[in-house]
């Protein structure tokens, strides 16, 4: 619901990924980096660039408390929160297929099994 007391909005989507602890860390810190870095410059150009949602739009990893995340965050002065949130929902939902076009792409320039890892790291699933 917006505040007619305040002229701004702002949603953000957290995504908690794993404890921060153990062997695993490093990997999934690094596979969260890898994730940010693919998906960082398309987020912003659908949802700031193209739909002009708000002044600011971004995605990054977050710890907090220990607890690795990943969120996606749209400030705006022109939208509900629940309009942004459908518009962060409809962008995640097309990742899948960013995704496979990367794969797709990445296939002649490296071997099919890093390939086949980063897609399935990223989605947790191989086309």
């Amino acid at each position: 619901m917006k505040n007619d007391l305040e002229e701004n909005s702002v949603v953000e989507v957290y995504f908690p990924i794993e404890q921060d602890v153990g062997k695993e860390a490093t990997r999934l810190r690094a596979i969260t980096d890898l994730f940010s870095n693919i998906i960082e410059e398309p987020c912003f150009d659908q949802l700031r660039t193209k739909e002009q949602l708000g002044y600011t739009v971004d995605s990054s990893p977050r710890m907090t408390y220990r607890m690795l995340a990943y969120c996606f965050r749209v400030m705006s002065s022109k939208y509900s929160p629940i309009y942004l949130q459908s518009r962060i929902d409809n962008f995640i939902d097309g990742l899948s297929a960013l995704l496979v076009c990367l794969y797709v792409l990445l296939l002649p320039n490296m071997s099919a099994l890093v390939c086949y890892y980063i897609v399935f790291y990223l989605t947790g699933s191989v086309c």
